[in-house]
């Protein structure tokens, strides 16, 4: 059903399919207002910008949430484990 129907991107103003837009609960269509590649770009670029505050908050983030982080990294390092010996 989705296939068929298609968007206006807002930032390249190109019309695509919906399958082409990642899903956002709180518009009306439940669509992104920008297609994934332009989604990407943005994103991109934002870090690119402002890539010293993204680490300074991630770092911070790390060092007040130490737990979940060697919880994560110890899910990681087995996940990689079973790969290898398999």
């Amino acid at each position: 059903m989705d296939s068929d129907l298609k968007k206006a991107c807002n930032s390249c103003l190109e019309l695509k399919l919906l399958s082409d837009f990642s899903k956002q609960s709180s518009s009306k269509d439940g669509r992104k207002y920008r297609c994934k590649d332009c989604d990407k770009r943005y994103f991109d670029n934002y870090y690119a910008e402002k890539r010293p505050k993204v680490l300074e908050g991630v770092l911070s983030w790390q060092k007040n949430n130490k737990i979940k982080v060697s919880e994560h990294k110890k899910k990681y390092r087995d996940k990689k484990n079973l790969e290898n010996n398999v």
